[in-house]
């Protein structure tokens, strides 16, 4: 097994004062458990992420910027673990809403024309056989 990254092994930024905290549902494989709990360390300028896992939380900073963009709550079971609860900053938050939104209404307005152009028709009664 390979050398498991950790917290030195790359310049970090301190996670942002301002954080969200919300909860998430994710099962890990054992595999999967390993590779998460092994993290990873940028090798080369494409790798983009540096990732490591510290007292059970998963952290992920931006490999060029050191920037915590997000963590992740780890609870083991045996080999296995879940992500049962993710923190990211509430600017990066709001930065991925307002992306949302733009692009909800970007979406939207290419359907009007035809929406306007389709009226909208209720379903009818199924025929008994």
């Amino acid at each position: 097994m390979s050398r498991i990254a950790c917290r030195d092994d790359w310049q970090t930024l301190p996670c942002p004062e301002e954080r969200e905290w919300f909860d998430l549902s994710l099962a890990l494989t054992p595999d999967e458990a390993r590779l998460v709990q092994a993290g990873f360390v940028p090798r080369g300028s494409d790798d983009r992420w540096f990732l490591f896992v510290e007292e059970g939380t998963l952290y992920c900073h931006r490999s060029w910027t050191g920037e915590c963009i997000f963590g992740a709550c780890l609870e083991w079971n045996g080999e296995a673990a879940a992500i049962t609860q993710a923190i990211a900053s509430t600017a990066l938050m709001r930065k991925i809403t307002a992306r949302l939104y733009s692009q909800l209404a970007e979406s939207w307005g290419s359907r009007q024309d035809h929406l306007q152009e389709t009226p909208l028709r209720r379903p009818g009664r199924v025929a008994a056989a």
